[in-house]
């Protein structure tokens, strides 16, 4: 008796290789250029999901890691060097500052007029409405 298992992902590059023992059938794609780009950002979902649980520093490390790892390979897929998004985590620091600070919005009071309002109603998943007052 065999079992199959649907994975239906991205995996590394040696995995199957990893895997190839006696008995063992695994169906193996090559993607093209298009469906690659679209796995590595499925696999960066799943990468980042296992860093949200982690729970040893060992295991944020090795996580942390991975989504590097799919970060370099989606830069590398798409011809977007280092320096480019170097240049922007720079200028939207310049602009809105990083993250050391821990500051955290709970809620906003916006005119119902206001550009930042609309936008905000646009995106009722993202930022849902309470009340209005």
């Amino acid at each position: 008796m065999h079992y199959i298992f649907r994975l239906e992902k991205l995996v590394r590059d040696r995995i199957p290789e990893l895997m190839s023992e006696p008995g063992n059938v695994l169906e193996v794609l090559t993607l093209d250029h298009k469906a690659h780009i679209h796995a590595l950002k499925e696999k960066l979902k799943e990468e980042v999901e296992e860093v949200l649980n982690a729970h040893t520093r060992e295991q944020v490390i090795e996580e942390i890691a991975d989504v590097a790892e799919v970060l370099d390979a989606l830069t590398l897929k798409l011809s977007i060097k280092k320096s480019e998004i170097e240049d922007k985590k720079r200028a939207k620091a310049m602009r809105k500052g990083g993250f050391d600070r821990g500051l955290f919005v709970k809620t906003v009071q916006l005119p119902s007029d206001s550009d930042l309002a609309l936008r905000f109603l646009q995106e009722p998943g993202k930022y849902p409405r309470l009340e209005e007052v």
